[in-house]
C-alpha cells in the first residue's frame, strides 16, 4: 500500500482580522472586496425591515449577516440550533433569514454582489446592530454594520426630537382651541343680533309737524284776546275800503 502526506500552514487569528500573509501576494491575486455602507433604518413595529449589502469584487464572495447580541445564553435557550460566535469582544448571532443575491457584471470585469436581509413583522427584540460580513475566495474578510431602530405604532417622534415635538404639539393645539373659541363667540353674537332684529317691532312712521301760519295770510289786527273776527288779508278776499265823509256838506 502507498501513503500520502500533505503540509498545511494554519494561522489562528481573530474572526475579522485578515490572514497574516504578505500584502504583495494579495495584490497579485485579487483586490479586497469593497462594501457600500448599508443605511441605518427605523421601522414601525409590525412592518418589514430590509438591509442591503452591496459588494464590489473581482471574484466570487460569500456574504453573511450577523447580529450583535447581549445575552447569548438566552438565545441558545430559545433556539438550540442558533449559531453564536464571539469575535472582537462581541457576541454575534449568525442570521438565517431569507436572503436574495444578484450579480451585475461591469465593464472592468468586476462584479457587484447585492445581498438583502429581510425581517418580516419587526418586533422590539429585532432592534440593534446588524453586520454584513463578506468573505472572498482568497479568505479576505471585510464587514460593515448598520443600526435598526424599532418604533412603536403610536410613536410620532420620528424624525423630530421628543422635546421639540411635544412643544410644537402643545403650541398647535393651543392655537386650534383659541381659534375655535373665537369662532364660537363670533357665531353666538351674530345669532343674537339677528334674533333681536327679527323680534323688535318696526318704529312708527315719522309725521311732519304742522306748518305755522304765515303773517301774510292772517291779519295783524287779530290777537289772541281780540274779539274781532279774523280777517284775511289775502288778495282774493280784498274788500273795497268804505269812503269816509266829513260831517260838513257842500253848499251848492
Amino acid at each position: 500500500l502507498g501513503s500520502l502526506s500533505f503540509a498545511f500552514d494554519v494561522t489562528v487569528g481573530d474572526f475579522f482580522d485578515p490572514p497574516t500573509t504578505d500584502a504583495t501576494e494579495y495584490q497579485e491575486t485579487a483586490m479586497e472586496p469593497i462594501i457600500d455602507q448599508p443605511y441605518n433604518i427605523s421601522v414601525y413595529a409590525g412592518h418589514t425591515a430590509q438591509f442591503q449589502c452591496k459588494v464590489k469584487s473581482s471574484e466570487n464572495t460569500m456574504i453573511k449577516w450577523l447580529k450583535e447580541i447581549s445575552d447569548p445564553i438566552s438565545i441558545r435557550r430559545k433556539d438550540p440550533n442558533a449559531t453564536v460566535i464571539h469575535a472582537n469582544g462581541m457576541d454575534l448571532l449568525v442570521l438565517d433569514h431569507i436572503q436574495t443575491e444578484s450579480t451585475v457584471p461591469l465593464e472592468d470585469m468586476d462584479n457587484v454582489y447585492t445581498n438583502r436581509l429581510t425581517i418580516h413583522k419587526v418586533d422590539y427584540h429585532h432592534a440593534g446592530k446588524y453586520i454584513c460580513v463578506v468573505t472572498s475566495a482568497q479568505g479576505q474578510i471585510v464587514y460593515k454594520s448598520a443600526e435598526l431602530k424599532v418604533l412603536s405604532s403610536y410613536d410620532f417622534t420620528f424624525p423630530f426630537k421628543s422635546d421639540s415635538f411635544l412643544v410644537l404639539l402643545v403650541v398647535v393645539v393651543s392655537l386650534f382651541i383659541f381659534v375655535v373659541v373665537l369662532a364660537i363667540i363670533w357665531l353666538k353674537k351674530n345669532q343674537e343680533s339677528t334674533s333681536s332684529q327679527i323680534l323688535k317691532p318696526p318704529p312708527p312712521p315719522r309725521m311732519p309737524p304742522p306748518a305755522a301760519p304765515q303773517e301774510n295770510d292772517w291779519s295783524s289786527d287779530r290777537t289772541m284776546h281780540s274779539s274781532k273776527p279774523l280777517l284775511l288779508q289775502n288778495s282774493m278776499f280784498k274788500q273795497p275800503i268804505p269812503t269816509k265823509f266829513h260831517a260838513a256838506t257842500m253848499d251848492r
